[in-house]
């Protein structure tokens, strides 16, 4: 006989996992979003595990619910346009929490198009 516990009293935790504080930052970006249909929190957790690890759909760990539904929901938020904006609010609370400037300083510049002399 299997051990039957709901879905988050055995969610296994993964480094890619949102805390609490970031969670706060990006939760009113979701508001839209109906909660009744999916842990929205979890999906973004998903999300981020898959953009972290680039492991295959199918192979997504089981508790975070089943990969064709948090594919449905990175779809949808990538489709809104939202998936640029929780990064840039993720970004935005890991360099408050680091107590770094909010905004990044540092400038990129490709020598190879930079014209120098006459």
């Amino acid at each position: 006989m299997r051990n039957e516990q709901p879905t988050e009293m055995r969610r296994r935790h993964y480094p890619s996992d949102l805390t609490d504080e970031q969670w706060a930052a990006i939760a009113p970006l979701l508001a839209g979003y109906d909660p009744l249909t999916a842990d929205l929190r979890q999906m973004v957790n998903a999300c981020l595990y898959l953009e972290k690890t680039g492991c295959p759909w199918r192979y997504l760990p089981i508790n975070f619910g089943p990969w064709e539904t948090v594919r449905k929901w990175r779809d949808r938020f990538l489709a809104d346009g939202l998936w640029p904006e929780i990064a840039a609010r993720l970004a935005r609370a890991l360099r408050r929490q680091r107590r770094r400037s909010s905004t990044s300083r540092t400038a990129l510049s490709d020598p190879e198009s930079v014209v120098s002399g006459p």
